[in-house]
This record gives C-alpha cells, sequence and structure tokens, in this order.
C-alpha cells in the first residue's frame, strides 16, 4: 500500500475520536455617518467577567477578525482617539466563521490626554497549531541577533558547520517574514538572520503542520518571524543602540518611523549590525587503503567579520474605505568577510606523519538585495475580500575567494607552494503573481482560494584559476557554469466549516507545478524536471468539555532542492578538503499526521509521525580512497522515518518567579542506499528548553533561558549533546526615558558542535567539531519617540516572500 493511502486511511479511521473547536469572528467598525472607522482597537472579552480574550486592530476598512476563539458568551469592545468607547451585547459563539453585528462609535469632544498600556506575555506562548516566541519581552534577546534567538527556540537546531536549521529533527524548514514565505534557502537566511538584529523581531511562530492556503514548500514546516510594528497615529518611532563584545567588537543598531494620517500611511527602517568573533573548525578522518591507513587531521581558525545593512521603505493608501493600494521597496546587503584563515592540514600513514599542508584563506562573501511590491485589496459589501501581489526580486552573489598553500612531503623533504583563486558570481531574478479571494459561507463557514505564478532565472560561474609558471590556469576539474530556469505555477482551495457546536473541520489541497531546467551556456541540458504534485491537509477538531481540547491533522508538503544546494561553488578547507553543490538532487515529499491535547488552555501534549521520501541531507562526506580526497555536498536519502511526542508547561513558581519549560523527544531512522551499499541508521533524541522570569525589587527584571539537545542525527552524521544557558537583566529608567537590558550568552561555553559519521563499509570514518567564543556581553539602549495616540501601522508582507529562500550564500 502506498504511504499515502496509509495515511488517508489512518485518517478517516481516526476521525470519530478527532477533537478541538475553532471558531473566526468577524466585524466592522463603523462611524455614526456608517463609515469604516480604520484603525480602531477592538477587544473581545469574556462575557462573565470582562476579561480580556483577545485584541485587534481594524484594518482601513474598519474589518477585523478574531481566530481560533473558543465556544462561549462574550462582548465586544471597541475604542479610538476622538471617539466614545462602545461595547456590544452579550454574544453567543459556537463554531466555524461567525459575522458579528457592526459597531458604531461617535466621536467626542473630550482632548484626551496620553494613555500607556502595558502587557506582559510569555517567553514561549503555546497556540493550537503553533508556538509562539514572544522575542519583544526576552531580556536575553536584547542586542543579540535573529540568529541567536531562533537558536534558543525549542525544537529548533542550528548547525552552524554547514548553516542548517532542523525544526523537531528535520531539515526541509521554510522562514517566513511577516506572515509569507521567504524562499531564501536556509544558509542564506541564516547568513541573513546572523545580521539581523533582535530588536527588530516582535516574535518568532513555530508552525509544524501549516494549512493549504501557505506554499507546500518545507517538509519540516515553517518558521514565522514577525518584526515589530510601529502602531501609532502621527508622526513616531524608535531606536535601539547596542555595544557587544565578546573577543572583539560587536556594535548594533535599529531605528523605525512611521507617518499616518488618515488615508496614507508612510513606514520605513533601517538598521546595522557589525559582529566580529572567532570561530575555530576541526577536521578528522581516517581512510583505509590497501595496506596502509591514511590518518588526516586540519584544523581551521577564522576571524570573520558580518556587516549586515537593512533598510526598507513602504506606504499603505486607502483609494476608498473598501479598497487599499500599498506599495513596499526594500533592500540587504550583507558581507562576510575573512582575511587570511589558517587551515593547518597533517596526515598520518601507519602512525608516521608523512604531510602537512599549510592554506592561507582570503574570502568576502557579499549578498545583495533589492525587492519591489504592490499590492492591492479590496473588501466587497458582503465581506468577501480579495488581494492581488506582484513582485520584483532581485539578489546578487559576489563570493571570491583566495588560496594560498604551502605543503609539506616529509618522506621525500620536498615542499611545494601553490596559489588559487575561485570566483563566484550568481544573479537571480525572480517575478512573483499572487492573487487569493476569501468568501464566508452561509453554513457559517469559510472559503479561501488562490492562485500563484513564480518564474526565477539564474546565472551561476564558478572560476578556479591555479598560478603556475607561466601565469593563471583554469582548472577544469572545478571550473563550471550553468543557467537555471525554474517556473512553479500553483492553485489551492480550503474550506474551514463547523460541523456542529464543538466540531470544526478544515480541509484545503492545494497544487504546484514545477519546471525546472539546468543546462550549461552552450545549451547542454543538465537536469530538465517537469512534474506535478497534490498537497492535500486537513485538520479536525472538537472541544471535549471546559478544560480539554484536541485535534488531529494530516498534510503533505515539499523541500525542492535550493539553488546552493545545486550550484557548482566549491570552498576548500585544505587542498584534499572540498564542499559543493549537486545538480542531481531531487524534491523531498512528507507526509505527516499529527495529534494533541491542550488542558485549560496552557499545558499542551502532542504527538507528530512523519514519512519523508529523497530527504535532502547536506553536507555529507564522499570520500576518495585513492587520492585521499574528501568532498561534502548535499544528498538524498531514501526514506526517513520521525515519531516527536512535545509538552509545554507554563509554571508560576511564586509571584516573582514564572517559568516556561518545553520538552521533546524524537526518534528518528533513516534507510538508504549510499555509494552502492545499504545504510539504515536509528537515534533518539531529547530536546528541553525553559526560561525563568524574576521580578526583582526597583523594577529590575531577571530572565535566564537554557537549553539542552541530546545526541542526534544530521543525514549520516551523528551530532553529540549541546546546550547553552544565557542570563540577562533589564531596568525601565525614570520618566520614560527608555530601557537598558544586560545580557550575556553562553555562559558555561557549552554550546559546541561535535559530529561524526562512521561506516566502514564504504571507508567513511570523519569527525567535525565547531566552536565559536562564548560569553558575549551587550547592552543594549532602547527608547520610543514622537505621537501615541492611535494605532494605526500596518504590517507589510508581499507576495513573493515565498520565493526568498531559495537563493543561498555560501
Amino acid at each position: 500500500m502506498k504511504t499515502s493511502h496509509l495515511f488517508l486511511a489512518l485518517f478517516i479511521t481516526c476521525l470519530p475520536t478527532i477533537t478541538i473547536a475553532q471558531t473566526t469572528l468577524s466585524g466592522s467598525v463603523l462611524t455614526t455617518h456608517n463609515k469604516p472607522l480604520p484603525f480602531a482597537s477592538v477587544a473581545l472579552l469574556n462575557a462573565r467577567d470582562s476579561s480580556l480574550v483577545k485584541g485587534a486592530i481594524s484594518q482601513e476598512t474598519g474589518f477585523y477578525t478574531f481566530e481560533n476563539i473558543r465556544p462561549g458568551q462574550y462582548r465586544l469592545s471597541a475604542s479610538a482617539v476622538g471617539y466614545v468607547p462602545a461595547r456590544s451585547a452579550t454574544v453567543q459563539v459556537g463554531t466555524g466563521s461567525i459575522t458579528l453585528p457592526d459597531l458604531t462609535l461617535r466621536e467626542s469632544t473630550q482632548t484626551l490626554g496620553e494613555v500607556t498600556v502595558a502587557a506582559k506575555k510569555p517567553m514561549y506562548e503555546q497556540q493550537v497549531d503553533r508556538l509562539v516566541v514572544n522575542v519583544q519581552n526576552s531580556i536575553t534577546a536584547a542586542g543579540g541577533t535573529a540568529l541567536e534567538v531562533l537558536e534558543r527556540s525549542p525544537g529548533i537546531t542550528l548547525n552552524r558547520q554547514n548553516n542548517s536549521l532542523t525544526m523537531s529533527g528535520k531539515g526541509g524548514v521554510m522562514v517566513m517574514m511577516n506572515g509569507k514565505l521567504t524562499r531564501l534557502p536556509i544558509a542564506t537566511v541564516v547568513q541573513m538572520l546572523e545580521g539581523m538584529a533582535a530588536n527588530d523581531i516582535e516574535k518568532i511562530e513555530l508552525i509544524t503542520t501549516p494549512p493549504a492556503r501557505y506554499d507546500a514548500e518545507g517538509d519540516a514546516g515553517i518558521i514565522n518571524i514577525i518584526t515589530k510594528k510601529n502602531t501609532n497615529f502621527g508622526m513616531n518611532g524608535n531606536f535601539s543602540a547596542t555595544l557587544g563584545y565578546g573577543w572583539y567588537a560587536r556594535p548594533a543598531g535599529t531605528l523605525n518611523l512611521n507617518y499616518r494620517n488618515q488615508k496614507l500611511n508612510i513606514y520605513g527602517n533601517a538598521s546595522f549590525l557589525h559582529s566580529h568573533f572567532w570561530q575555530k573548525q576541526q577536521y578528522d578522518r581516517i581512510v583505509e587503503q590497501p595496506n596502509q591507513t591514511l590518518v588526516t587531521n586540519t584544523e581551521t581558525n577564522r576571524f570573520p567579520t558580518i556587516s549586515n545593512y537593512n533598510a526598507k521603505i513602504g506606504f499603505d493608501y486607502s483609494l476608498s474605505p473598501q479598497t487599499t493600494l500599498n506599495g513596499l521597496v526594500s533592500g540587504f546587503d550583507n558581507t562576510y568577510a575573512i582575511d587570511n584563515a589558517d587551515n593547518l592540514g597533517v596526515t598520518f600513514t601507519n602512525g608516521v606523519r608523512t604531510q602537512q599542508s599549510s592554506l592561507l584563506n582570503t574570502e568576502a562573501n557579499k549578498w545583495q538585495n533589492l525587492l519591489l511590491n504592490l499590492n492591492l485589496r479590496h473588501v466587497f459589501s458582503n465581506k468577501q475580500e480579495w488581494s492581488i501581489d506582484i513582485d520584483r526580486l532581485y539578489y546578487h552573489n559576489d563570493d571570491p575567494n583566495a588560496y594560498v598553500s604551502t605543503k609539506q612531503d616529509f618522506t621525500t623533504g620536498s615542499q611545494t607552494n601553490e596559489q588559487i583563486r575561485i570566483s563566484k558570481k550568481t544573479p537571480v531574478q525572480t517575478w512573483v503573481l499572487k492573487t487569493d479571494f476569501i468568501k464566508p459561507l452561509t453554513t457559517k463557514g469559510r472559503l479561501e482560494t488562490g492562485l500563484k505564478a513564480t518564474t526565477t532565472r539564474l546565472d551561476n560561474a564558478v572560476d578556479l584559476d591555479r598560478l603556475m609558471a607561466e601565469g593563471w590556469k583554469v582548472d577544469s576539474f572545478y571550473t563550471q557554469q550553468y543557467q537555471l530556469a525554474e517556473n512553479i505555477l500553483a492553485g489551492y482551495v480550503s474550506v474551514n466549516q463547523p460541523l456542529d457546536s464543538k466540531t470544526t473541520l478544515q480541509a484545503g489541497l492545494r497544487y504546484e507545478h514545477t519546471h525546472t531546467d539546468i543546462h550549461r551556456p552552450d545549451g547542454q541540458s543538465l537536469i530538465n524536471r517537469d512534474y506535478g504534485n497534490l498537497f492535500p491537509s486537513v485538520f479536525l477538531s472538537r472541544k471535549l468539555s471546559k478544560n480539554h481540547i484536541a485535534n488531529l491533522s494530516y498534510s503533505r508538503r515539499i523541500t525542492r532542492p535550493s539553488y546552493s544546494d545545486i550550484a557548482p561553488f566549491v570552498s576548500f578547507i585544505d587542498l584534499s578538503t572540498f564542499s559543493s553543490g549537486n545538480p542531481i538532487l531531487r524534491p523531498t515529499i512528507s507526509d505527516a499526521v499529527q495529534g494533541s491535547y491542550t488542558y485549560k488552555e496552557s499545558y499542551v501534549f502532542s504527538l507528530k509521525y512523519s514519512f519523508d521520501q529523497n530527504v535532502i541531507a547536506g553536507f555529507q562526506p564522499h570520500v576518495d580512497a585513492a587520492t585521499n580526497r574528501i568532498q561534502y555536498y548535499a544528498e538524498n536519502i531514501d526514506h526517513q522515518q520521525t515519531l516527536s511526542i512535545a509538552a509545554s508547561l507554563p509554571w508560576q513558581v511564586t509571584r516573582w518567579w514564572k517559568s516556561q519549560t518545553n520538552l521533546t523527544g524524537l526518534w528518528q531512522n533513516l534507510t538508504t542506499v549510499y555509494q552502492d551499499s545499504p545504510v539504515s541508521r536509528t537515534i533518539w533524541n531529547a530536546q528541553v528548553n525553559s526560561s525563568h522570569t524574576f521580578t526583582l525589587p526597583h523594577k529590575f527584571t531577571a530572565e535566564l533561558t537554557g537549553f539542552y539537545y541530546s545526541p542526534t542525527m544530521f543525514g549520516l552524521y551523528r551530532g553529540r549533546s549541546f546546550g547553552q544557558v544565557t542570563l540577562g537583566l533589564q531596568k525601565p529608567l525614570p520618566n520614560d526615558k527608555g530601557t537598558l537590558r544586560l545580557t550575556m550568552s553562553d555562559i558555561f561555553w557549552t554550546n559546541i558542535g561535535r559530529y561524526n559519521s562512521t561506516i566502514p563499509a564504504l571507508n567513511i570514518n570523519t569527525t567535525l567539531t565547531f566552536l565559536s567564543e562564548p560569553r558575549v556581553v551587550r547592552l543594549t539602549y532602547t527608547r520610543s519617540f514622537g505621537s501615541k495616540t492611535v494605532k494605526a501601522a500596518r504590517n507589510r508582507a508581499t507576495g513573493s516572500e515565498e520565493e526568498r529562500t531559495r537563493v543561498q550564500s555560501n
């Protein structure tokens, strides 16, 4: 029986026991002249005690919505500066999509003073379909990078050796910015987040089973990074300044500005981050040859500098009460530079040192990006919504490398010197057209449908030259050039429908057709693939009783090879150790089923099983025993099974001490044929993330966070256990003069990457170790300024955000 049929049979069998209710509430806020009132604060209150359940801001059209509301009795409250607050009568909420009566606010003749509302969310917030990391409330995140925050998030594992991320033990992770996927592959995302200030981030959402409206890309799930929004009327903004120091200085700064009147909002921000630090990499391998054993130990000390500059400017303009036009221009300039990294390699033959090589490496890996976006959105009188996005994306990667090598042969007493230079230039151009339509149903449900077209063109040129007596000569073994043309057409339909007062069904089907053509400039075809896939997703939910909720879901997803996974780049560790791309990689298809149980809306337990075909495992070793050469590149693994169990456990220890602990257990098994030999591996893994917040006298707040990961699996590699402890202290300054935060990361220097792969039948016995400087101390000052009257700004997301995760730096 095919895997998909097995999952479908399992899902249908379990339908009678599926649980948890999800209700969507929507409505509009109007003036007494029956015109939409944008940017009003809308609160959903418990009818019994008027406690706040959820909050929202009305859109330019006056429309607002609340997602995932439990059945019960509620009241609505709406307010806006310059208007008298209004409350609704009690509303009985069942399940499905419900349209609420309009709320009408009349103008006030009284001038209001400044009102400050403060709220504190926990560091980790478990929701029905995702885990939310509230970054803006984290003291330890202040002054750091977005990558450091993500690294400390539950279920996320960062491999700094090859700039990869896994979520719940799986590597097919896609990253979203402000609700839309960014089609930069993970290695580029890692580089980008390494240069993004955490002060720009509001929260991170970890979504393991996305519905059909999202692109099917990413078999492990989606990481949604939501940046901070400037939400006030008039001219206003905020800024932050950080001075960090590990072994070298790490300054950073951010600035956000916003101006809004009744119809027009203009906003922009800029940030920079400069980071100079130390890294150490160790590569050890054993190669068995006839009558001899070769042992090679390579140690690399690097002192890289990352300089990152981000900027964007955009506008929102209300053409009418129902129609909004939006535009956005954004870009970044990110440079990862190394000057004379020292790579020292020693080879032993049968225990005797026979060779030693020294390799000096200079690199300037520069990524530049420009995004142009236009968006038009219209809300019809019957609450139907239609939107269209058009995007133009341009990336350019310039990655020159220079190597100076000295090699000594102790058996002959000879010494050879060699110089190598590598040029890699990769321009990427992408167009995206996307449209979506939402229709409320008379059955209290909701229908969503949409279409999307993406076209990408990429030129990749890698030239390797060696300095010979007669001058620089091209090395044809490493020099490659190719062009890529890829078109993806997609369409989806999704229905959210209540089945009864306690049960809701959400079912969706997405179809994506992909054509990928990789060829040389002379027209010689390397890869020409044309394939289409259906991606079903089903979510059934039910409320068992007042404090008990559960659900079950099934989805199918895909992970296509990133551009750099298939690009023939070359990066040397020493003259016999290098990494490159693999043009013949195939996409991964994943089927997953997940069940969860929630107790008192706070304690969440989940169980998930996934079956993946053609898993893409990056940075896998390939040993040539005859030449003692080892090459690393991404490889397809035939099958991988993953079973995970997770628990989210909040605890109010005392009045001044709150904690949140997330536990994850993993079982993984992979089966493949590797270099014509069968390979099967199984591993168990445990992950613990814990955050503790302490309220101290004199308005001081302390935060202690930590994580621990037991040994895990990374393709054919096994990773050893690692962890990290970070401490932070916060103090608001008097008279609203800003906030100071002091943090120290990796206090005990335990976040060290160690990986090994031992397969005697394939002559593979390699060990990798990655270290970076610990105990980075940062002092951050933040402050807001300007008008603080009406919440108004809109956080922009674009239709091409799905395209930004498939361009990758190396």
